[in-house]
């Protein structure tokens, strides 16, 4: 049945095989570079910082202040 498929081309060539798993490797590889790298670290940082509680009510706060209502507007228009 093997020699069979391997007639009609159904199997793979070692060849191929073997660029995908070099492929593979070399992806892998990347991967843990950058899993390893000052970027990533600082990126983490950053996302966990916007995405605190404290930044997404202060952002809340500063949308809402408008300047008519502001003491710096009272004492300009004084």
């Amino acid at each position: 049945m093997a020699s069979l498929k391997l007639l009609l081309g159904m199997i793979p060539s070692t060849s191929k095989i073997e660029q995908a798993e070099n492929a593979l490797i070399s992806e892998f590889e990347k991967l843990h570079v950058f899993s390893e790298s000052e970027v990533l670290t600082r990126y983490n940082k950053l996302n966990g910082l916007v995405n605190s509680s404290d930044f997404v009510q202060k952002c809340k706060e500063i949308k809402t202040i408008q300047y008519k209502n502001s003491e710096e507007y009272l004492k300009r228009k004084s």
